[in-house]
């Protein structure tokens, strides 16, 4: 089984670079898909925030023998961020193997460590689906979160989640990808 995933983040300082940094940044919002559903954790307290995450993937592997993690930068990005802030609480994680990732920006590029060109919106156009929500830029999402616009958070992430499944369909339809 396959679940999608992206994350949104925020700064822990004033410099909003560090929204990239799971040192100097924090977990905003989690959004998984997988079968027909679709989960957006969101929570203020992003010890709580993370928790829900891992009981939710602890709960996954309890139910499918195997799981492999999608996503567009997932493990360059999301999944060290997680990673890293579930370090920071103490919080026990369900430990990915290198093969439980589906890295569809690695795919793309043919698994260059060098010159990773292209967006995840880039990838939307090339492919003919809806873009980003509203035309927000992930940049956008700490100024969201510190004015608590919450719903236009977890409408940017469904659409960011979105465009990750149409991708991840088209590059299994074209033999890039192949199913479990």
């Amino acid at each position: 089984m396959e679940i999608i995933i992206d994350i949104e983040t925020a700064p822990l300082t004033t410099n909003a670079e560090d929204a990239l940094s799971p040192i100097n940044g924090r977990v905003v919002a989690i959004g998984m898909k997988y079968l027909k559903e679709e989960l957006i954790i969101m929570e203020e307290d992003e010890n709580l925030l993370v928790q829900k995450f891992w009981d939710k993937i602890r709960e996954l592997h309890g139910k499918f023998s195997q799981i492999r993690y999608v996503g567009f930068n997932i493990r360059d990005f999301d999944f060290y961020f997680i990673i890293n802030r579930s370090l920071h609480y103490n919080l026990e994680i369900v430990r990915p193997s290198s093969n439980s990732f589906i890295d569809l920006r690695e795919h793309l590029t043919l698994f260059r460590t060098y010159g990773k060109s292209g967006k995840l919106n880039d990838y939307a156009k090339l492919i003919g689906v809806d873009g980003k929500y509203k035309d927000f830029k992930g940049g956008d999402i700490p100024l969201l979160w510190k004015q608590k616009q919450f719903e236009e958070i977890r409408e940017y992430l469904r659409q960011d989640l979105a465009i990750t499944s149409a991708l991840f369909e088209r590059c299994k339809n074209i033999g890039l990808i192949f199913e479990n």
